[in-house]
């Protein structure tokens, strides 16, 4: 299977699943029966989602068929729906599986939409002639990947260049797998999912657009596509890894939206290219520093690596040294 095809798997996979739920309502039963009929079934539709897809098949530990009938009858209201739902969810202990209310829901989506309108979530430097150093601020953006291949094509010069993640908190996964293709030699695994389907690899196309040296800095807020992308690069030893342990949030979800919420269910997990499972655990760096220094130890590397190019400079070391404020 191709990259290209690859990606859209994964897209899939992790698509959001809109789902609309118009409940047959018996043409005599009045406005009361209807609520109470779409409480009553929307709680069950969770429950079936959850007993077909949630990628822990022993459900936290716990018999899951004692909560497919648990509320019968007491469900009379949207509210008596949520509550109940988020009992339910709430026995897996899985804090990324849980119920939003429609409204807070939709003011998500806002707050994303009115980021992701912004120019670019990537800044690019040079910290000298020779040493690269590009910002990803977090992959929310759909174009992330083609302003990230652009930053590439500006540094063609450089010997080396820092991929700064600190703080980069995901987003699209698919655009931290499109960069990683873009710095990754082919028939490389990229990172593996999986699910109650079973496990899919996803590898590098070949297409590679740079073999410069790589530094990628990370820190404690270095989560999800960020960490697949950084354990792209470590596990492939196409990067060394500067800063402090990762965030480790390695795991997928669905989302469908029923009457008056959505509800997310974890649905798989990410495995690193070696077959890790990062998930509560996180990557440890190669060279592990406070995150505030790692810049400048990204700069110093290079410089033990270059020691005769321009990298070295002084004002180098202090430009890096700034980096993460920046």
């Amino acid at each position: 299977m191709n990259f290209a095809k690859q990606l859209g798997a994964v897209c899939l996979v992790l698509s959001i699943i809109a789902c609309s739920f118009c409940p047959a309502v018996n043409a005599q039963d009045g406005g009361a029966s209807k609520v109470l009929n779409e409480a009553q079934e929307a709680y069950s539709k969770v429950w079936r989602l959850v007993n077909d897809s949630y990628l822990d098949r022993t459900f936290g530990g716990q018999d899951w068929s004692g909560w497919e009938h648990k509320f019968d009858g007491q469900l009379k209201t949207s509210d008596d729906e949520f509550n109940a739902v988020k009992t339910m969810l709430d026995s897996l202990h899985d804090p990324y599986t849980r119920g939003l209310h429609l409204l807070q829901q939709q003011s998500s989506v806002a707050v994303s939409t009115t980021f992701e309108g912004e120019s670019s979530s990537i800044s690019s430097k040079f910290l000298s002639e020779n040493l690269g150093y590009i910002k990803i601020q977090n992959f929310l953006s759909s174009n992330c990947a083609r302003d990230f291949k652009t930053c590439l094509k500006q540094m063609k010069s450089a010997d080396a260049i820092v991929l700064d993640l600190r703080g980069n908190q995901g987003g699209l996964v698919s655009s931290a797998l499109q960069i990683a293709d873009m710095l990754c030699p082919g028939a490389e695994t990229l990172v593996s999912t999986e699910s109650r389907d079973g496990r899919q690899e996803f590898t590098s196309s070949g297409n590679q657009l740079s073999n410069q040296s790589l530094v990628v800095l990370v820190d404690e807020h270095t989560a999800s596509a960020s960490e697949i992308l950084t354990a792209a690069l470590q596990d492939n030893h196409r990067a060394v890894i500067i800063g402090s342990k990762t965030f480790g949030k390695g795991v997928v979800q669905e989302e469908t939206f029923l009457s008056g919420m959505a509800v997310r269910i974890t649905v798989s997990k990410y495995l690193t290219p070696s077959g890790s499972d990062i998930n509560k655990v996180g990557i440890v760096p190669d060279l592990v520093v406070n995150p505030q220094d790692a810049a400048a130890e990204a700069v110093q590397y290079f410089a033990d690596k270059f020691p005769a190019h321009v990298c070295v400079e002084r004002s180098s070391r202090r430009a890096a040294s700034h980096a993460h404020h920046s």
